[in-house]
């Protein structure tokens, strides 16, 4: 797994993704950045899991799916790797 975190306007940077869009993504749990808290400012800060959703998203609804088809796809994706992982890894060994 990688480790590198990425800033939210380096997310926005690299992917064209507003920040109200961010936000709202945010609020409503479809990404789940780490909020760090510094003097009185807070930061979010997306890992490269969350970065991967990020331009995953953004790439579905370029395609024209809608905000919630585009989730759900994602969401499905994500069961269905996690299904298949411990077979994935058995054969690794």
């Amino acid at each position: 797994m990688n480790n590198a975190t990425m800033t939210g306007g380096e997310v926005r940077k690299l992917t064209g993704v507003s920040r109200s869009q961010l936000r709202y993504w945010d609020h409503h749990g479809i990404v789940n950045p780490i909020l760090v808290a510094h003097a009185s400012r807070t930061w979010r800060i997306y890992s490269a899991e969350q970065f991967e959703r990020i331009v995953a998203l953004k790439r579905l609804l370029d395609e024209g799916y809608s905000l919630k088809g585009a989730v759900r796809r994602l969401d499905r994706n994500a069961v269905a790797a996690a299904e298949m992982a411990p077979a994935l890894a058995g054969r690794c060994l």
